[in-house]
């Protein structure tokens, strides 16, 4: 079942009692903090400081899903439901399960009309492939210096191998992008393989 609470609409304020989640994000096998971890409740979202806690604050009575999801993959994604009661806080602590990871490689055939002089790099949702989460409620910002460039092979093929979390949902896409952050060409995936 799941139970949601619509407290306003995103045209509108909210102007009515509210309570907050305080809690601490850590390792669960090795108990230390996690620091910049995403946390969101209730369409409020914050970053963890260094000692791996955080505050959401001005958030509506009811049950939220409470989530933690580690912007570089390191950790598997926490979920639970967290009870706010008006002008209340609620303790929370998130131990969020280290991530394996995996070798991936990304193998591309490109247009012939491609100008050899033009880095070609892997554009996605993932840190490491160039999401910087900057703007978190319009998805995915990237900026080209963040993405990784592929190496051209000598039969003209482009290469690519990184280590991803395992079981992630990667949505990637070729670029020809410019280190000044300027997107030009994209093209759909064209084949990833895993090694």
């Amino acid at each position: 079942m799941v139970e949601d609470v619509v407290s306003r609409w995103t045209d509108t304020i909210y102007e009515s009692p509210s309570g907050r989640i305080i809690g601490n994000a850590s390792d669960a096998a090795s108990g230390s903090p996690i620091p910049n971890l995403l946390v969101a409740a209730g369409g409020a979202q914050t970053l963890t400081a260094a000692d791996g806690s955080f505050v959401l604050e001005g958030l509506p009575p009811g049950i939220h899903n409470l989530v933690g999801y580690a912007l570089d993959g390191s950790h598997q994604t926490f979920q639970q439901g967290a009870r706010v009661a008006s002008e209340s806080t609620t303790p929370a602590e998130l131990k969020l399960n280290p991530a394996e990871f995996v070798k991936v490689t990304f193998v591309l055939r490109a247009p012939e009309e491609t100008p050899p002089v033009v880095p070609l790099r892997l554009a996605g949702n993932l840190y490491s492939l160039g999401n910087t989460f900057a703007n978190l409620t319009g998805g995915m910002n990237s900026l080209a210096a963040n993405m990784p460039v592929m190496e051209q092979l000598p039969d003209g093929r482009y290469t690519l191998t990184l280590s991803l979390p395992a079981g992630a949902d990667v949505r990637y896409k070729y670029t020809l992008g410019m280190d000044f952050g300027m997107l030009n060409t994209t093209w759909t995936a064209a084949s990833a393989c895993a090694s």
